[in-house]
């Protein structure tokens, strides 16, 4: 579901681009934008609109520039590399890998 191409979208949220991954049968569309938290996230447009730090997957850290700077979490401690391309404009993410071990919090 989060692999594929993320377009820019004509709108900024917490000061960031929007990239859009396109439409899911039971969703919908899937954004990729910065939270009010920092963090770069891929949630729903809701979540998107408002800015809120909530989604599926989330970057591990808030200060990257880029989501294809960051690393990605999914829940409290599984650690995900995610490699990401610009491609003619488009941020494409091309690969998601295996979790990391748990994190000790």
């Amino acid at each position: 579901m989060l692999m594929g191409s993320y377009k820019p979208v004509a709108q900024i949220v917490n000061d960031a681009m929007v990239f859009t991954r396109g439409q899911y049968p039971r969703v919908g569309a899937a954004y990729l934008f910065r939270g009010h938290d920092g963090r770069w996230w891929v949630s729903d447009a809701a979540d998107m609109t408002s800015g809120k730090a909530n989604g599926w997957l989330k970057s591990d850290r808030s200060d990257y520039e880029t989501p294809a700077e960051a690393r990605w979490e999914v829940g409290p401690v599984h650690v995900y590399t995610c490699v990401y391309r610009w491609i003619d404009g488009v941020l494409s993410l091309i690969h998601i890998s295996e979790p990391t071990r748990p994190r000790l919090i």
